[in-house]
């Protein structure tokens, strides 16, 4: 992770993880991850398909990554967006020799906390959670379901989680419309960003049935704020919260924006690692490389 860290900052055309020295498979995904996460507009979707091809799995254990990748980029970004840091010491972040060191006894220690068995986790039909979508979809007249959706029938518990963490994000902020507004703006655009453009399609009817009221204060600093968990949640400060409460927004409605954008910035990395999953001909995964 150190030299992950090291590595993500350069341009996306050059990202070279050879020197990890894992096996090619495990390379593959880590880069559809740091790819989806930080580069999804400039990654095209053939590239996208390699990546999910070359680490030889099946398409429905494929989904399972995809699902990883997406949870992380949502539950990170509500972490960083809330100002949440880590209770590690900064040696152990970076890549010097302490950190390199100590590495392998952290993940060992979390390893040892996290319980890796498969689960059957109780979920609806597929069928039922699409037509869920679809209802939700047509109540907040976003238009149609997008197709995205449709490719994710082998993964109705992936279904079912997007089905209550969108139904949540616009209840939320269609009870505060004025800030709902200013939120929608923000994820549309942040959505063009990603490339996510069926989503971005649909935000757009949700800002138009929730004007965004430009030029005044406080929807101006909801939307900057929105505006940067959605695109550098990692660099947000307590002093960004603050701003927010020095406009007499409370601490309720600032969660209620980092969840929104948190909701349909994962989604929008869904989509394109959806869209690369898509595709008219048979699923043959690569060859592993052991």
């Amino acid at each position: 992770m150190r030299l992950i860290e090291r590595k993500v900052a350069c341009e996306p055309k050059s990202l070279d993880l050879e020197e990890l020295g894992a096996p090619r498979h495990e390379m593959a995904l880590l880069e559809l991850a740091i790819r989806a996460t930080k580069w999804p507009r400039q990654t095209s979707r053939d590239h996208f398909r390699r990546l999910i091809q070359s680490s030889g799995h099946s398409s429905a254990c494929s989904l399972d990554a995809v699902a990883i990748i997406v949870g992380f980029n949502f539950i990170n970004r509500i972490a960083d967006g809330l100002g949440v840091r880590y209770d590690v010491p900064k040696p152990l972040m970076t890549d010097t020799l302490v950190g390199r060191l100590v590495a392998p006894f952290i993940t060992l220690g979390i390893r040892g906390q996290v319980a890796f068995e498969r689960k059957e986790i109780p979920h609806q039909p597929a069928n039922e959670n699409l037509e869920r979508l679809e209802r939700l979809f047509g109540d907040y007249r976003l238009g149609s379901l997008p197709r995205f959706f449709w490719d994710l029938t082998d993964a109705p518990h992936l279904l079912e989680t997007q089905w209550l963490l969108l139904s949540a994000s616009l209840l939320h902020l269609q009870q505060e419309r004025a800030i709902g507004g200013a939120v929608a703006s923000a994820i549309h655009e942040m959505l063009g960003q990603v490339g996510a453009n069926e989503l971005r399609e649909r935000a757009e009817r949700w800002c138009e049935s929730m004007p965004y009221a430009d030029g005044l204060a406080r929807p101006s600093a909801v939307r900057n704020f929105a505006r940067k968990v959605g695109e550098s949640a990692f660099a947000t400060e307590l002093d960004d919260i603050e701003r927010l409460r020095s406009h007499d927004i409370p601490d309720t409605i600032i969660l209620d924006i980092v969840f929104a954008v948190g909701v349909w910035a994962a989604l929008a990395r869904l989509e394109r690692l959806a869209d690369a999953l898509h595709d008219e001909t048979p699923w043959h995964p690569l060859p592993v490389d052991s």
